[in-house]
């Protein structure tokens, strides 16, 4: 019977997976009617646990590590302090202590802990245990959150865990993956009614089953490297454009249920800023749009090194052919077109590739380095 060493690289692996999953599950209970006045607590109890094990590996960071950690922090802690969300400084905690973690073993956990807490969460909503939330479309579509807090946020847990499924059985999806998507779509579309999701379910279906075509014709062009800027872009011409009164973005708005509307409305009540703003007093306003809440909301600074980071994360790809990577960072690159939960880390796990550029590559042998050795 082989004998299991506690040592101290075990230990930090449970209070990283441990605080991980706090984090998730703090964000994906949030209309569970008993946690209610526990998520403040939750939060703080996992950044001490992320701060621990940050203390307890410091002695191996690399300078240059450091060094983009603290810059990272930095703009974490202003944008905070400006706009009152601690979503860049989680980011930050949990790239930075996921150092000598493989990024695959991160997917892994990722996908458990969603679908055992999407399940928990349904179970809850069945026994009366939850908040019950609907929405209505103009049309009169009645709209399901199914226990969560708004049928946006299910559908978005959905459809990342859809995604985590592509990523580990990229070219062997068989029939059961695939079915899988095609249920976690049904529910998406006759449930939650998520446009962004149903879009982004089915590319997801699309490119997993050409996956061959795609590498080949889309994957490995250069031009996908700037899909963060370029996304970026398009969302402010979008949104002057419908200031603007043009008839296509009017109608275009229409079929998105008002999300270059809301855009707007924030553009012009909040406007350019250098370290982001207080959204609390504008909630009415639901900016959609990634792209867009994270450059009002967390200011010009995070928002640039955040696309830039994930610009870095494409060349990585790219340069070691790993498409599955690039599928999904391409996908939920789209997604974050029109939901804004695609750069939050309790949502998208893949933001934990940024950890390549800071502390690990991959050599020919496919073994995980030290970046500055």
């Amino acid at each position: 019977m082989k004998k299991y060493i506690l040592s101290k690289d075990n230990v930090i692996n449970f209070i990283f997976f441990f605080a991980y999953a706090l984090v998730c599950f703090n964000f994906m209970s949030s209309s569970v009617l008993f946690i209610k006045n526990y998520h403040n607590v939750i939060i703080y109890i996992s950044l001490f646990m992320l701060i621990s094990v940050f203390a307890l590996q410091s002695d191996s960071y690399q300078k240059k590590s450091l060094l983009y950690i603290f810059i990272a922090s930095l703009l974490g802690f202003i944008s905070y302090a400006f706009s009152g969300d601690n979503t860049f400084i989680l980011i930050v905690l949990l790239v930075a202590c996921s150092k000598k973690i493989d990024f695959n073993k991160i997917v892994k956990f990722d996908l458990i802990i969603k679908i055992l807490f999407v399940f928990l969460i349904l179970i809850l909503y069945k026994l009366g245990g939850t908040e019950y939330i609907t929405r209505y479309r103009d049309d009169g579509t009645l709209r399901l959150a199914m226990g969560f807090g708004h049928p946006n946020v299910f559908a978005a847990y959905l459809f990342f865990i859809c995604l985590d499924i592509s990523y580990l059985n990229y070219k062997k999806m068989n029939l059961f993956w695939y079915l899988i998507i095609i249920i976690c779509l049904y529910v998406s579309h006759f449930v939650c009614n998520s446009r962004s999701a149903e879009i982004s379910l089915s590319l997801l279906l699309f490119f997993s089953f050409f996956h061959n075509f795609t590498e080949k014709k889309l994957f490995s062009k250069k031009i996908i490297r700037f899909m963060p800027f370029l996304i970026f872009a398009i969302s402010l011409i979008f949104t002057k454009l419908y200031l603007d009164n043009n008839s296509f973005m009017i109608y275009f708005d229409k079929l998105l249920n008002k999300r270059f509307f809301y855009s707007a409305m924030v553009s012009k009540y909040v406007g350019f800023s250098w370290f982001g703003a207080n959204f609390s007093n504008i909630v009415k306003f639901g900016l959609d749009n990634a792209y867009l809440n994270t450059y009002y909301q967390y200011g010009v600074f995070s928002a640039f090194f955040l696309l830039y980071c994930i610009f870095k994360v494409i060349c990585y790809s790219q340069n070691n052919k790993d498409y599955k990577a690039i599928m999904c960072i391409f996908i939920y690159l789209i997604y974050a077109f029109i939901e804004k939960y695609s750069f939050h880390i309790e949502y998208n796990v893949f933001l934990f590739s940024i950890s390549c550029l800071i502390f690990l590559k991959l050599n020919n042998n496919n073994e995980r380095i030290e970046k500055d050795d």
